[in-house]
This record gives C-alpha cells, sequence and structure tokens, in this order.
C-alpha cells in the first residue's frame, strides 16, 4: 500500500540545527543550538518529515574521513534522541570540486547543494508532498537549494545567516520567503503556511467565502506585536552519498489526549525514557485557570531535562486545599489544556494533597516547583532527598495567580 504523502522541511545543519563551528572533525564538536530540538520535536508531532541535507565538504578536502562523519552523524541522532526529537532521513553529500580523490571530486548527479540532487534521493526514498515542503537553511545557497526544486525558502539568522543576509543580500538573485531569528522561528512559521494553506484549500473545495475581518479604528494588540517581531509565530553503497535509513517509516508521536496518562504508565514511561539516558522532569500543581506564569514554569521546568511529566490535582485534592468553589475548571479539562503544551509529554491527575506518592513512583531526575517556592519551602523536598533527586526552581518570579485573575473577574462583574 503506498504510504500518503506528507509535508517535509530539509534542514541544514550546521548553522542551523548544531552551532557553526567550521569543519567538524571530531564528533564531540558538535553542539545542539539552544531551541533545536525542540523544533525538530514540533515537525515531528506535527506529523511533518524533518530530513537533514547537508553539505560536507570536509571529507572532501581531507579534513576527516569517512569514520568521523558517520560517527558525528550518530551523535548528532543521539542529542536529539535524548530531547525528544527525530530526523526522519538524513542526506549528506561529501562532494567538492577541488578533491584530489576523484571519488568525491565529480558530482553527476548534483548531490552538492544548491543542487537539487539530495532533494530527488529524499523524494525517491520517503513518502513528500513537494507542493507542502519548505527548506530551512542558514545560507544563501539553501534558499537556492529551495528555488532549484520549487519550494519555499526559509533563512535562520543563526550560523552564517546573520552576516549574509545583511551584507550579502543585495546582491542575491533569489531571496527568502521567510526570514526567521532560529530554527524556532522557521518552525512556527512553517506549520502557521501549512494551516492557513490547508484552509485556503478547504474553501476552495467547498466553496467557502473567507470569513471577512471586522473594520477597526487601530490594530490590536496582537497585530501590533505581530508587525514588531522579526519572525512569525509562525552508506555509501553504489553512491558516496550517505543517507541513514531514509525508507523508515515516521511514527507519528502521542496526540495531546493520549498524554494524559495514569501514574502506572507515566512510570513506565519515566523508565524507558531513562533507560534511553533522558532526563526525566516532574512538575506539579492545580493550573486552575491557566495564566503566563504556569507556561513559564513548565518551559523553564522542561529545559531541566528531556522529558517533562506534569501532576495536576484532582478536583477533590484541589477543593480541599483551596476551599470551596474550586476548581473553577474541572481536572479533566486542566489536564487537556496542560497535554497540549509543547513543552509537556505527559499528565497525570492524582488525588493527594501533595506530589510526593507521584515521586515515589515515577521516580524522576528532577522535581520542578516554582517560584512562589524556595528549596526549604517545597512540600515534597524530605522525599526528593530521600529518593535522590534533585530540585530545580523554575519559572520567572510570580506576578500573577488563578486567585487573583479570579478575583479580578469578580470585581469587575460588580462593578
Amino acid at each position: 500500500m503506498t504510504a500518503t504523502a506528507r509535508p517535509c522541511v530539509f534542514l541544514d545543519r550546521d548553522g542551523t540545527i548544531t552551532r557553526e563551528a567550521g569543519y567538524i572533525n571530531h564528533p564531540d564538536r558538535l553542539e545542539l543550538l539552544p531551541g533545536a530540538a525542540s523544533a525538530v520535536r514540533r515537525l515531528n508531532r506535527a506529523g511533518v518529515l524533518a530530513v537533514l541535507t547537508t553539505n560536507q565538504a570536509g571529507l572532501a578536502r581531507g579534513y576527516f574521513d569517512e569514520t568521523v562523519m558517520q560517527a558525528t552523524m550518530d551523535r548528532l541522532v543521539e542529542l536529539l534522541a535524548k530531547r525528544g526529537a527525530r530526523l526522519d532521513a538524513i542526506y549528506c553529500s561529501p562532494f567538492h570540486p577541488s578533491s584530489k580523490d576523484p571519488r568525491w571530486a565529480h558530482d553527476p548527479d548534483e548531490m552538492r547543494k544548491p543542487g537539487g540532487g539530495m532533494i530527488r534521493k529524499a523524494c525517491r526514498d520517503l513518502p513528500i508532498d513537494m507542493a507542502r515542503s519548505y527548506v530551512v537553511g542558514d545560507r544563501s545557497g539553501d534558499i537556492l537549494f529551495a528555488h532549484s526544486a520549487g519550494i519555499k525558502g526559509i533563512m535562520v539568522m543563526s550560523g552564517y545567516g546573520l552576516g549574509e543576509y545583511t551584507f550579502q543580500r543585495e546582491g542575491w538573485t533569489k531571496h527568502p520567503d521567510f526570514v526567521a531569528d532560529d530554527l524556532g522561528g522557521a518552525v512556527s512559521w512553517v506549520l502557521n503556511d501549512l494551516r492557513e494553506n490547508a484552509k485556503k484549500a478547504k474553501r476552495k473545495m467547498t466553496g467557502e467565502r473567507p470569513a471577512r475581518a471586522p473594520r477597526a479604528s487601530r490594530p490590536s494588540l496582537a497585530q501590533s506585536a505581530k508587525r514588531k517581531q522579526k519572525s512569525v509565530d509562525v552508506t555509501p553503497e553504489n553512491s558516496p552519498i550517505l543517507s541513514f535509513d531514509p525508507a523508515r517509516p515516521a511514527s507519528l508521536p502521542a496526540a495531546p489526549a493520549e498524554r494524559i496518562v495514569s501514574r502506572a504508565d507515566a512510570a513506565r514511561f519515566a523508565r524507558e525514557c531513562q533507560d534511553s539516558n533522558q532526563r526525566v522532569v516532574f512538575a506539579n500543581g492545580c493550573f486552575d485557570i491557566m495564566h503566563g506564569g504556569h507556561v513559564s514554569y513548565l518551559n523553564d521546568a522542561r529545559a531541566e531535562g528531556d522529558v517533562l511529566i506534569v501532576g495536576v490535582n484532582s478536583d477533590a485534592s484541589e477543593r480541599a486545599i483551596k476551599g470551596e468553589g474550586r476548581p473553577v475548571m474541572p481536572g479533566l479539562e486542566r489536564a487537556e489544556l496542560l497535554a497540549a503544551m509543547e513543552a509537556v509529554d505527559r499528565v497525570v491527575i492524582f488525588e493527594e494533597p501533595t506530589a510526593e506518592a507521584c515521586l515515589r513512583e515515577i521516580r524522576p531526575d528532577v522535581h520542578a516547583k516554582g517560584t512562589d517556592y524556595s528549596a526549604e519551602t517545597v512540600p515534597e523536598r524530605e522525599i526528593a532527598a530521600e529518593l535522590g533527586i534533585r530540585v530545580a526552581i523554575t519559572g520567572a518570579p510570580k506576578q500573577n495567580a488563578s486567585k487573583l485573575i479570579m478575583r479580578q473577574i469578580r470585581e469587575g462583574e460588580s462593578a
């Protein structure tokens, strides 16, 4: 049975996913850029193929051999996997016309970017919908690479991007369709573009007209912010090209509802992650009326490790802690909101007043608490010390609370 064609993002490596470090002649020199794994993970969760297409002329120039290049790619796969992200295929072009090795000097299939050989090979190996595909990179050659394939190109300002775009773009024959600060911004734009194009296609199919926006005398706060921001939230066998299991089917990640699990399932999930050398973080709270403080707390908690499990107090548990009238939102709805967050991998609803039982059963590596606590006031500090769990205080200084928001709502209603 033929696989359904899927959108794809062709990703550059150096300066886009990893730090630009020249010719990397040792795997330990490879480092992920901040937020890169998260960006790749977002593509994975959206069902978008993430395919690496990278020129590695260091092999042709004799700066490293095939063993080093393979080991460096293996390290990239490992670093991403530790953070819950994966590449669906890797294509590496070692060609350069200056090479003294005839294997790498001649590139009859135009595998070296901006030639389109790597994209053509990926399309033979994977079910790619080219009409819904993109290239992301930090060099003008990546934009030419995109245009040679007839797809959109996004340039990131990491790596060489800022310098090339600032000082060289006047002489370019092809320009990026979008410019993003980093890979995260590029992925936001890609996912938004895919959504908007899907809406347009649906309207065209159904004959539905787009809703007419109401006239306004001045832009909304959201519109103003959008205008100001830079990036929209938006082996070798017969060929010397290295490719990494390109025919492997890409499994879709857990949907948000499937991330709400029992404590026993969360514990099993934590063991599996720890067995693959991933650091598990546990955070907890009532999360009644979600606000920016919650988002800051959980995003920073996620940054303490590779996987985040969140415990949320049940209705009865929150009522016992907060008093009558709480919760405002039922426990399952609170869990669903948490599960929809990018930073959250699993959600557990628990009945106890504290998270001690969760810590005993799940056994995370890190227990994260918000800034309304200190290391000395964390309710679970003794059990964490007993189990060897590190306590981390995460998030921005507390400036808001569900209780204050509810009070403001009540005062507004009575005014």
